[in-house]
Formats: C-alpha cells, structure tokens, sequence
C-alpha cells in the first residue's frame, strides 16, 4: 500500500501498479509496470493494519529500547554497533539490527550460526543490490557492502516479551 499527498507520485505509482498501461491508449505499455492492483480483501486487511499500526509501532519501539539497554555494553567495548534512531527521524524499527565489529571472537556468521542451534532465529543483512545478478555492477558500493557482511538482524516480532529479548540478547553477550 502507497500513500502519498504529492499528486505526480500518485499518478506515477497508479500508471507502474497496472502493468505501465496508458489511460489514453488501451493495452499500450509506456514503462515496464505491474501488476499491484489490490483486492478488496486486501483492501479490508490494510485497513484493518492501519487501524493497529500506531500499537504496532509501540511495541516494535519497546523490543528496541529492550536491547538497546541490554547491548549497550557490548557496544561500550567496541564490539557491536546498535541500531540507531537519527534525531530528525522517528525510527519504526520494522527489524531491530545490530552491526558485528571485526574485533569479535566469532564474527557475524559464527554469531548466526551458534545462536541458531540455541533456537534463535536470526538473519543477516539483505545482499546489497549491485551485488544481485539481475543488477551485477563492478561499481564498488563500500558502504552497503560492510553494512551487508556486519549486520544481524534479531528476533523482532510484535510478540516478542522482554524476557525473550533478555534470553537473545544474554546469549549474544555470552558468545561476543
């Protein structure tokens, strides 16, 4: 779902959710489009969403001031990078991540790894873009690529209790 209140971007977001077809010429592509027209279900599934989303955004907040509190001293000795909130943004922490310094024992996949046979699902960063086959680039983007080989995301799920956050967050102190 796309929201706006710039009436160019809507149209433009209109023209590509329906294959890139034309108003004005029937079946006559103009850019490649999708297709992203939603039902009604899935209408009524988005706004029952949106009718939660301010709770949703509550609690994705607490799980992230839970380990914030709960890793700052590993981030204290250097080893881990927490997520940070900007003072301009207001951060929804859809995933709450934290970035693995090269001075650990067991570096990020080695975190993954073991916290995995103690059950606790993690995942590392998206593979950056450039790097993808279908946009293979020798450009050299050094900052998604160090983000990408550093970052771990965390269970994060509105569900999460602060003894979860506590047990994950105990075990990656244990290991680190």
């Amino acid at each position: 779902m796309c929201i706006t209140n710039n009436e160019e971007l809507a149209e433009r977001m209109r023209l590509l959710r329906d294959h890139g077809m034309s108003k004005q010429r029937k079946y006559w592509h103009e850019v490649v489009g999708f297709n992203y027209r939603m039902t009604n279900l899935q209408a009524a599934i988005g706004v029952a969403q949106l009718e939660k989303l301010d709770k949703f955004i509550e609690k994705k907040r607490q799980i992230a001031k839970w380990y914030a509190e709960e890793l700052k001293e590993l981030e204290e000795k250097g080893l881990i990078k927490l997520h940070p909130e900007m003072n301009w943004a207001k951060c929804v922490y859809w995933m709450y991540s934290i970035l693995i310094e090269n001075k650990t024992k067991i570096g990020r996949d080695g975190l993954i790894r073991i916290l995995e046979e103690s059950e606790i699902e993690t995942r590392s960063f998206f593979t950056p873009m450039h790097l993808l086959p279908m946009y293979k680039s020798n450009e050299r983007l050094q900052i998604a690529e160090d983000l990408a080989k550093k970052g771990i995301i965390l269970p994060s799920g509105i569900k999460l209790r602060k003894k979860e956050v506590k047990y994950v967050s105990t075990r990656v102190k244990m290991l680190l």
